[in-house]
């Protein structure tokens, strides 16, 4: 049985109190308040329901394994210069440039040195 479980029903059918609840179970009051709450509202239902914490997964499919081939074969046969690019190098943020210019995708510095093939 999940811990939620267990604690409200401490609270709920033993009539136990928030602050035993919180030192049988260690856990906060914030998080006990929370359970209480969705099980008042949902029921044995709510207390199922994992709240999501953090970023979600991060996923790098904007662009596509075509184009992301494209501008891998682009870097590796031509300099910035000859495709009349400002830069002499290919920097992170040249890539940015071409892949912006090349496909009118606007990808972040952090997304773009995430893809594997560009490091």
């Amino acid at each position: 049985m999940l811990i939620r479980k267990q604690a409200i029903a401490c609270i709920v059918e033993k009539k136990m109190s928030w602050k035993e609840v919180m030192e049988i179970f260690s856990i906060g009051r914030s998080s006990l308040g929370k359970w209480l709450k969705e099980y008042r509202l949902h029921g044995e239902d709510g207390l199922n329901i994992k709240n999501k914490v953090g970023r979600p997964p991060q996923t790098i499919s904007k662009l596509k394994p075509c184009q992301c081939a494209n501008i891998v074969r682009i870097i590796t046969d031509n300099n910035p210069q000859q495709l009349k690019f400002p830069f002499a190098l290919w920097t992170i943020n040249a890539v940015k440039e071409l892949i912006r210019t090349k496909f009118d995708i606007n990808l972040s510095v952090p997304t773009i040195s995430r893809y594997k093939t560009f490091a």
